[in-house]
């Protein structure tokens, strides 16, 4: 990747400047069509307008930092993604799959909320309709159109071709299925019936599911901790359910290679904008490569997961990326499995994504936002990404060493990394 610091004219730089011109024309265009806040009520969307208004404010004034652009069309196979996610990462998999709904071509939601949950009235506690259902799915899907008006996320024309598998147990108590029985009511708006798949009917507690080993369905429910609160064994592999969907033809699993890619995650973040105080993002994130693609990821695909609320240990984490069967079906099937990894805090969650939460990021759930900018970036160059990770054994890790990166400020004046990173 580029480094931020240099200002050099390189063919990487130039690219990279001309990519952010011509978004940078194309918002400030759908944002002088829409007239900025006042889409909102137009829309009907109530109960957002402070945050939309700001957000619309910002997209105006910031145009010099815009998202960047997927030309689909175009765009070789490692660009056109699957991806999933759990809890809080399934929010950010909604997030992921509506702003670039142009690149996605499969989808797995477990325990996530619907799209603009977190943005619109009563989706945090003490209410908790991101939690517990709720949720007006009527003015969530006139949030999207508007955000869509707004060019702030894809076309959600876009969604009708893909597939897209909704998971949530019985003995979950944390999010209820009443939220995912509300995310499969608003993409029926977008979805055809044929390729909204749902399961909400095993005992899984807040976990992914497997078909397989010893944490049996509904362990952890109640209270626990370790592997089995990150996977239950439900007779059911939501992982190859998904990715059947996605790809048609899959290949079984086979034992994954015992490495994984560390990436300097902090290396993608992008430039700074008035729009975002903090990207809540760790240092590193996580990848693995299949043997058939260590020399070239010509012909392979990538999927890409969000974790759920997690601590900010790598033991923790590990036994997230390593214990869900994708690199077992990655490993088989020539897809790569990007791990991208949040930091959070205290007010938004340890090691939660930012699914609602705008005094960081107005546009948190855009093209535009801070979080999912860096994801895209790690993957629009995720050759050179992978070249310049470092390959460490499974169970080690982070490495011992960073490069140094500065990023730009909200101001364009130079700042450390912790102040976005933190």
């Amino acid at each position: 990747p580029c480094p931020r610091q240099s200002m050099a004219a390189t063919p990487c730089t130039v690219a990279r400047v001309f990519r952010h011109a011509l978004v940078a024309a194309a918002v400030v265009a759908a944002l002088q069509q829409v007239g900025g806040a006042a889409a909102l009520a137009d829309g009907g969307a109530t109960g957002t307008a402070e945050a939309s208004a700001q957000g619309d404010s910002v997209a105006r004034s910031d145009k010099e930092f815009p998202a960047r652009p997927w030309a689909s069309d175009v765009a070789p196979i490692w660009r056109r993604v699957t991806v999933s996610g759990q809890s809080a990462g399934g929010s950010m998999a909604m997030q992921h799959l509506f702003a670039f709904s142009s690149t996605v071509v499969g989808a797995a939601i477990a325990a996530g909320s619907a799209y603009g949950c977190g943005a619109l009235p009563g989706g945090h506690l003490p209410t908790g309709k991101c939690y517990w259902g709720g949720m007006d799915i009527k003015a969530s899907v006139e949030y999207i159109h508007h955000r869509s008006r707004q060019g702030l996320i894809d076309d959600p024309a876009n969604l009708k071709s893909i597939p897209v598998v909704i998971f949530n147990g019985k003995s979950d108590w944390t999010v209820f299925t009443q939220v995912s029985k509300e995310v499969q009511q608003q993409l029926s708006h977008f979805i055809p019936a044929d390729k909204l798949v749902t399961n909400f009917e095993t005992d899984a507690a807040h976990v992914w599911s497997l078909d397989h080993d010893f944490c049996y369905c509904g362990r952890c429910s109640v209270f626990g901790s370790g592997l089995c609160c990150n996977v239950n064994n439900c007779a059911y592999d939501l992982s190859g359910d998904f990715l059947r969907r996605s790809y048609g033809t899959l290949l079984p699993r086979v034992k994954a290679r015992r490495y994984f890619r560390w990436i300097q995650q902090d290396h993608y973040l992008p430039p700074g904008r008035a729009s975002w105080s903090f990207a809540r993002m760790a240092p590193w994130a996580i990848a693995y490569v299949p043997t058939g693609c260590l020399a070239s990821l010509h012909g392979c695909r990538v999927h890409v997961d969000y974790h759920g609320c997690i601590a900010d240990q790598w033991p923790q984490r590990l036994m997230w990326v390593q214990n869900l069967d994708l690199n077992e079906y990655g490993e088989a099937n020539n897809i790569v499995i990007l791990y991208p990894q949040a930091k959070g805090d205290s007010r938004t969650g340890t090691g939660c994504w930012n699914w609602g939460f705008p005094k960081d990021d107005t546009l948190f759930d855009t093209k535009m936002s801070a979080q999912l900018l860096t994801v895209m970036n790690m993957l629009d160059e995720l050759p050179r990404t992978l070249e310049l990770a470092q390959e460490l054994p499974f169970g080690e890790g982070p490495p011992s060493s960073r490069a140094p990166v500065v990023v730009r400020g909200r101001s364009g004046n130079t700042g450390s990394k912790e102040a976005f990173f933190a």
